[in-house]
């Protein structure tokens, strides 16, 4: 196989990056004042601060859908192959695969629902 498209891609990811942050150190401005490094949002000064403690229930909602949505997209490619699989490993063997992982999944949603955490208002 010939890797020499992969090597001029890599090659590039992590050239182009380091240029840009060669160049901006040394053609961008160095002037700093008070006014610069005061905190800014949205035209308004801050009210509190940004340090402020975030409930837990925004990562559990977050990573349940990341998780739910990395799920859903393996239905893409097993849908997209179904007609193979069916071919290959007959009905049972191309329907199975999916039916324990579609299980899986929704076990899993079941468990997330019985134990509140798909609830808001806690």
């Amino acid at each position: 196989m010939d890797f020499t498209a992969l090597l001029i891609f890599a090659v590039m990811a992590f050239a182009l990056p380091g240029m840009m942050l060669v160049v901006q150190t040394i053609l961008g401005p160095r002037s700093r004042s008070a006014v610069k490094d005061k905190p800014f949002e949205c035209g308004h000064e801050p009210f509190m601060r940004a340090r402020g403690r975030i409930p837990v229930k925004f990562y559990q909602i977050a990573m349940l859908f990341i998780l739910f949505d990395l799920e859903i997209v393996f239905l893409w490619p097993w849908a997209v192959v179904l007609t193979d699989l069916v071919r290959a490993h007959g009905v049972v063997g191309g329907l199975a695969t999916m039916g324990v992982f579609l299980g899986l999944l929704t076990l899993s949603f079941v468990y997330a629902w019985r134990k509140g955490v798909l609830r808001w208002e806690s």
